[in-house]
């Protein structure tokens, strides 16, 4: 559409036929075809929709209060466009639009609208779309913005900082803060991360049949023994979509009637459930979420505890 607002009809038609070929092409290279546009539709059509009636995570939210970041850049980006408004540079909006930066811009937009009121994580592509649109617009305004960082005495304790100086010296500190809070909370969780906590299921025998209703710790226990059947390897979602009634029940371990410090969950009836809709041999339960579920699980008749009471991970056999 941009291009055709540029009365140029030869580039835009190829341009689409680009696109419509290679998303077919790599459809029909995908070896299960079918299956990939399902999910590619369910994950972008129908479950980011459903958000209310699911648990989801909070990328999957509104991200009103916490676009603090995207609008400091688009504040950031306005103020420096009004400055060289009023200071005689203006933009000239022909020229936006022919380097496609009204395209940018509108992208920038609906992407920004669908981050602060509907998806949390549109910030994946609404950052790097204003990444774009800060380098386009600063290009247009480049002898103020020139101007402005050659400017001395920002500072009035430091009168030959330049602005240059105090933008760079403001970047590494933002870098360096964000990359030690990312250190320490890593550190932090080393160890309840450790593939070590998930050796308690190589014992197991082999094609043994276990439920996890905790699927993000699947790839720790496939590590561990990936002789076993698990219920759960990916998110819990994708099974409210083929069956509303089990993801219920697998969610029961997310619920706030099961992280309060005394659980309201009648273990036996649950399990019971459970089983109905994934027949196992063994429970998998960590001491994180499921933390206050266990010791409600070791008095549950047919469940044999086989760990120690306090591992990471517990494991029951089921009887």
């Amino acid at each position: 559409l941009w291009l055709l607002t540029l009365g140029q009809r030869a580039p835009a038609t190829k341009a689409t036929a680009a696109v419509v070929t290679g998303v077919a092409a790599g459809i029909a290279l995908h070896p299960h075809a079918v299956n990939y546009v399902i999910y590619i539709a369910t994950v972008f059509l129908r479950i980011p929709f459903e958000a209310r009636s699911l648990n989801l995570g909070t990328e999957m939210y509104p991200g009103l209060l916490s676009s603090v970041g995207p609008l400091a850049i688009l504040g950031a980006l306005l103020l420096l466009c009004a400055g060289a408004h009023v200071h005689g540079k203006r933009l000239d909006l022909k020229a936006l639009h022919a380097n496609g930066t009204t395209l940018l811009a509108v992208l920038v937009a609906v992407s920004f609208l669908a981050y602060v009121f509907a998806w949390n994580r549109m910030i994946d592509v609404l950052l790097p779309l204003l990444i774009l649109l800060a380098a386009y617009l600063l290009k247009h305004i480049e002898p103020f913005v020139r101007e402005l960082l050659t400017i001395r005495r920002l500072l009035p304790l430091f009168p030959r900082v330049q602005g240059r100086t105090l933008l760079c010296g403001a970047i590494i500190v933002l870098a360096a803060a964000t990359i030690a809070r990312a250190s320490i909370s890593f550190a932090k969780s080393a160890e309840n991360r450790s593939l070590a906590h998930a050796a308690v299921l190589s014992d197991l025998p082999a094609g043994s049949r276990v439920l996890n209703p905790e699927w993000f710790y699947f790839p720790a226990f496939v590590h561990s023994n990936p002789t076993l059947q698990f219920a759960t390897g990916i998110d819990n979602t994708f099974t409210a979509v083929e069956n509303p009634e089990a993801y219920q029940l697998l969610d029961v371990t997310f619920s706030p009637a099961s992280i309060i410090p005394r659980p309201v969950v009648d273990t036996r009836a649950w399990i019971a459930q459970l089983l109905e809709h994934f027949p196992s041999d063994y429970l998998v339960l960590s001491n994180g979420w499921g933390k206050n579920l266990l010791p409600l699980l070791r008095e549950t008749p047919g469940l044999t505890e086989l760990t120690e009471s306090g591992a990471v991970i517990e494991v029951f056999e089921i009887e």
